[in-house]
């Protein structure tokens, strides 16, 4: 049962005002008067001002509802039933049958020993020097992922195109869907506020920024560029990822994400679609952080500022265009830990007396990685 929305179009609001005109007045508007312009306009103005508030609604739902009411609020968007999950994904040597050859959608099934089968989801061109390419599992689901290297290497279809195959990377990627617990609900949230976006309208940025998200369970963060935005161009589409593969496997979530948003059924005509991962902004701090320890804290607090700053830099590297800010970064180092330990204070100090220099940005499409930071830690006497 989908949650009750107000529904009207244009026509039916001009036809609610002319009938009030009419009991009203016991005259009916005529076309080309001023109240007929009038009623005109509100038709169309109040069919935005109620999807609108559809809109926040729904989202304002979609964030606290669990079990079947979110299930209820998905239905609005013409979602029957919970997405299956995603397929894992390997990197495979194919060895073709002639030089070059080119394999349909589905074209090539490869299993292992137990019966788990991957395929190419998508059209594929191969020779013998460029042969290594992604397949997917024919069906989605976690018992997919963990199968070693070498392992997939039985031709089960498309003996005609490859001689032999066998997966050099670990299969990874697979999900089981979202089941009716508080963490398949969670994930099923997020999943459908990315739905959303890409349903705002084909070739809008918040559409391919949903459509890349839902592309692959890997993917943590999407950016796409923007009218205003450094190396912005009409008509072409350049998004910018952040996953958490391993790095001999950044390629493939690339690929997923490229096809995905390509896709000719989603893709408006014109747009060229170019997905990258998000650049590294190297940053070295010219200013020293000096913390101040309590005096039973001292020994200690050299390993702790070390592992503060690797907990501070991974946030930075999971957000693409995410600042580094001096108070945020000065927070967590006086912030007590699992241990009790803490800073009673924490700030630069050096090359000159900012209390607390202006964020750092690092440009458009990019994440920072944190090279270097000098800290200078003191006794603080009168800490507790």
């Amino acid at each position: 049962m989908a949650l009750e929305l107000i529904d009207t179009s244009a026509r039916d609001v001009i036809n609610l005002l002319k009938t009030a005109y009419y009991e009203q007045t016991g005259q009916t508007i005529q076309i080309g008067s001023d109240e007929f312009a009038s009623s005109a306009v509100q038709a169309y103005v109040w069919p935005l001002l109620f999807n609108t508030i559809n809109n926040a609604t729904l989202n304002r739902y979609i964030d606290y509802s669990r079990g079947e009411y979110l299930d209820a609020l998905a239905a609005n968007y013409g979602i029957d039933s919970r997405p299956a999950g995603y397929h894992a994904t390997a990197k495979f040597i194919l060895n073709p049958t002639h030089i070059t050859i080119e394999i349909p959608e589905n074209g090539v099934i490869i299993q292992d020993d137990y019966g788990n089968q991957f395929t190419n989801k998508y059209k594929l061109a191969i020779s013998e020097t460029d042969n290594i390419r992604v397949l997917e599992a024919v069906d989605p689901g976690s018992k997919f992922n963990g199968i070693p290297t070498g392992e997939i290497n039985t031709i089960v279809q498309g003996s005609e195109f490859v001689q032999s195959a066998q997966n050099y990377t670990i299969t990874e990627g697979g999900t089981d869907g979202y089941p009716y617990t508080t963490e398949g609900d969670d994930l099923y949230r997020e999943y459908l506020k990315n739905y959303i976006k890409s349903m705002s309208g084909a070739g809008t940025a918040a559409a391919y920024e949903g459509r890349a998200y839902n592309a692959d369970s890997r993917v943590k963060d999407v950016y796409v560029l923007n009218q205003g935005d450094t190396g912005y161009q009409k008509g072409k589409v350049q998004i910018y990822i952040i996953s958490d593969s391993e790095t001999d496997l950044d390629e493939q979530v690339l690929d997923i994400v490229q096809r995905s948003c390509e896709d000719p059924s989603f893709r408006a005509i014109g747009d060229l679609v170019v997905v990258r991962y998000a650049e590294k902004y190297n940053l070295d701090l010219q200013f020293v952080i000096q913390v101040s320890y309590p005096v039973r804290f001292i020994d200690i607090a050299v390993n702790r500022d070390v592992r503060i700053l690797n907990e501070y830099k991974q946030i930075l590297l999971n957000e693409i265009g995410r600042p580094f800010v001096f108070e945020e970064f000065c927070a967590m180092l006086k912030e007590k830990d699992e241990n009790g330990v803490y800073a009673s204070d924490a700030k630069p100090i050096v090359p000159n007396d900012l209390s607390q220099p202006a964020p750092i940005y690092p440009g458009t499409g990019k994440v920072i990685d944190l090279n270097s930071v000098s800290f200078n830690n003191v006794r603080d006497y009168d800490a507790n």
